[in-house]
């Protein structure tokens, strides 16, 4: 799991919809889910799972913490 304080989840507005952009602030990491969103209230979580996969396969655990 991802430290919370290490996440940033911006929302915003874009020609056909709004997008989310999930940056995991001290490696820069980041996703982008962009317009047509479906159910937004989940992505910011699928976005942080994806980011901590990366995180794993880069061998950066320091960044992950234990659930």
């Amino acid at each position: 799991m991802l430290k919370l304080e290490d996440i940033e989840v911006r929302v915003g507005r874009a020609v056909g919809g709004s997008f989310i952009h999930v940056i995991h602030k001290p490696t820069g990491i980041f996703r982008l889910k962009e317009p047509p969103l479906g159910n937004s209230k989940t992505i910011p979580r699928e976005l942080m799972l994806e980011i901590e996969a990366e995180l794993l396969e880069k061998n950066l655990t320091q960044y992950i913490q234990s659930e």
